[in-house]
């Protein structure tokens, strides 16, 4: 059996999960705390694209695209993730669990080769991910986009 690594976060938003789930899959939502622009076909099998440019160092600058594995509103969105270096395909999952009127939001990012010349990345995206979860948290409650001073990535006009 091969043995793989994973990301686990999690994080409660004040906010019921229909809310969550649009800001997790719909493009214009996205685009307010995730990528710097979005499209996305929020279905099982529709097509998504999540592009970051960062302001001060275009070297960082990707995009993500692919096909939604599992979209089952208001509860889970699945798709694949490719990271560079990796030799298969990761994949994210954000599974919204209803908490009365609030959400708690859990990712798992899965599929990481037991591969040391990928721990960097890893470590990376683990960040990155905590960072993210903070600001739509913060975005949904009300709060700021957070993700020009977090990390000086270009946010829309």
């Amino acid at each position: 059996m091969k043995r793989t690594r994973a990301i686990e976060q999690s994080v409660d938003v004040n906010a019921p999960p229909e809310i969550v789930f649009c800001a997790l899959t719909d493009a214009h939502e996205l685009v307010k705390w995730w990528p710097t622009s979005a499209t996305s076909d929020a279905r099982t099998g529709g097509r998504f694209r999540y592009e970051w440019k960062f302001e001060k160092d275009a070297s960082r600058d990707h995009a993500e695209e692919g096909a939604y594995l599992d979209v089952v509103a208001p509860r889970l969105v699945r798709y694949p993730w490719a990271v560079h270096g990796h030799a298969g395909v990761t994949l994210v999952q954000f599974s919204i669990e209803p908490m009365g009127r609030a959400s708690r939001v859990h990712l798992l990012h899965s599929g990481w080769a037991p591969d040391a010349t990928l721990d960097e990345s890893l470590e990376h995206h683990v960040q990155g991910w905590a960072g993210f979860l903070a600001n739509l948290k913060g975005v949904l409650e009300g709060g700021r986009d957070m993700r020009r001073d977090m990390m000086g990535l270009a946010t829309r006009a």
